[in-house]
């Protein structure tokens, strides 16, 4: 699962799939990279920029070409 948001909700929405065993991956900005977040998931990926442009500027940053062959099938978002 993808989660692609950061904070408390973000820590949230990561324990759910963690309990069923299912993989998770956060994104996350440069200025969220100490976040709980990246280290509550199995799995983290750095997106170009600083803060919420970070998140919703996909054409400018994508991490996707350093995942897994068992990319998340789910996206979960929430801003």
């Amino acid at each position: 699962m993808l989660i692609a948001n950061r904070g408390e909700i973000a820590v949230r929405i990561a324990r759910a799939p963690s309990d069923m065993k299912i993989a998770t991956v956060a994104v996350f900005s440069q200025d969220n990279a100490l976040s709980l977040h990246t280290r509550r998931t199995d799995a983290a990926r750095a997106l170009s920029g600083i803060g919420p442009v970070a998140y919703l500027d996909a054409g400018r940053s994508s991490p996707w070409h350093a995942m897994p062959a068992a990319t998340p099938s789910i996206l979960a978002t929430a801003f």
